[in-house]
């Protein structure tokens, strides 16, 4: 009897252990859709990642030219190119930071931009969006001018895997006391065809600018294996919706997540940041009571999952916070000192190439290129 009675309190404080211990779990609901539900601790505790910094462009000091206004950066193989909203044109360099060449000016015809936005280099052909032109154009990897094609639903942002894209357009509407405000995921064909919507974002923003900002982008990344990641843009729900090449969800990772306050003193230190979102001067503080949950997502060489989410008050890590996740289960986060950026400025600011993380400062005009160790 009382090895009996020995036995089973061993068991209870067994699995009062390994319940302990759950910090992950999967499971399929009626619909198919997969949901890996974590906690807030992580499951790899000694997982790090670092960045090393191999290459900093400075738009303001170079030779000849002067990038006004960053705000797209790619890769290839010998070269990085950045795309510059001001002068409309696009910047060659090498991998060590020797300027090469420069094409491009405002203008309507080949290989010129109305308004130029981020740029993706695939198959050694560099793609460029012009939205409000909208059209596209190609460049060979020597940046001669290819051919450009004009769609109605133009992405402002592109991924790309295997032979499709997806980006959002922007859906802005100027209405009698406000505007609507909003983007619309979509998935193209490898002619940029639309084949479907994915997700959708709005918000109201009246001509005051009493509105919220934050609520205006759509965050997404592209893995390698096809997923394609929309974080939900909420303030009290942490939930990443995945969905396949064909547009369809299927799987749903979750945190759980308490609402962080929007202060005053962080509203004050980051106004010029926010003046940026949408293009809204000086925007009202109490119109942005809470932070979003998750501002941004990426993924990196190695298929994980980042997520840009504000630390909060009693986080103690110096920088931007990532978590990290890995096939729908939270690794552990990561902090960097992303030169000044706020969390919520990490979309179009921050983004990894290949096996690197690559830093837009649009207050500075400078480019910092890092290497992703671990």
């Amino acid at each position: 009897m009382k090895i009996t009675l020995k036995l089973l309190c061993l068991l209870l404080v067994l699995n009062l252990v390994s319940c302990g211990e759950k910090n992950y779990e999967q499971k399929k609901d009626a619909n198919g859709i997969l949901h890996h539900y974590n906690t807030n601790k992580p499951n790899q505790k000694d997982f790090k990642i670092s960045l090393k910094k191999i290459l900093e462009i400075d738009g303001n000091n170079l030779d000849s030219i002067r990038i006004g206004l960053p705000i797209g950066i790619a890769s290839d193989s010998a070269s990085y190119f950045i795309s510059d909203f001001i002068s409309r044109s696009i910047y060659q360099f090498s991998k060590r930071g020797r300027f090469i060449k420069k094409i491009g000016r405002k203008g309507q015809g080949p290989g010129e931009f109305q308004s130029l936005g981020e740029i993706l280099s695939k198959n050694d052909t560099l793609i460029a969006t012009d939205p409000w032109y909208k059209k596209i154009s190609f460049f060979d990897k020597q940046l001669n001018f290819v051919k450009s094609i004009n769609k109605d639903k133009m992405p402002i942002r592109l991924n790309a895997f295997q032979e499709n894209f997806v980006g959002p357009i922007l859906n802005w509407k100027k209405l009698d006391t406000h505007y609507s405000y909003g983007q619309e995921l979509i998935l193209y064909d490898k002619n940029f065809k639309p084949l479907r919507s994915i997700s959708s974002i709005e918000t109201t923003i009246t001509k005051d600018a009493k509105g919220n900002p934050l609520k205006a982008i759509l965050a997404n990344a592209v893995a390698n294996d096809g997923k394609i990641y929309v974080p939900q843009m909420s303030e009290d729900k942490y939930l990443i919706n995945v969905f396949d090449l064909n547009g369809k969800l299927i799987e749903k990772i979750h945190k759980p997540y308490i609402k962080k306050q929007f202060t005053q003193d962080y509203f004050d230190k980051n106004k010029k940041e926010l003046n940026m979102l949408c293009n809204i001067q000086n925007p009202h503080k109490k119109d942005i009571p809470y932070h979003l949950a998750i501002y941004d997502c990426f993924v990196d060489h190695k298929n994980r999952l980042w997520i840009t989410s504000f630390k909060g008050e009693i986080d103690k890590h110096k920088g931007v916070k990532f978590d990290i996740f890995d096939k729908g289960k939270y690794l552990n986060s990561v902090y960097f000192e992303l030169e000044s950026i706020p969390a919520f400025r990490t979309a179009g600011q921050v983004k990894i190439i290949g096996e690197n993380l690559a830093i837009i400062n649009q207050q500075n005009q400078k480019i910092s290129i890092y290497e992703i160790e671990g």
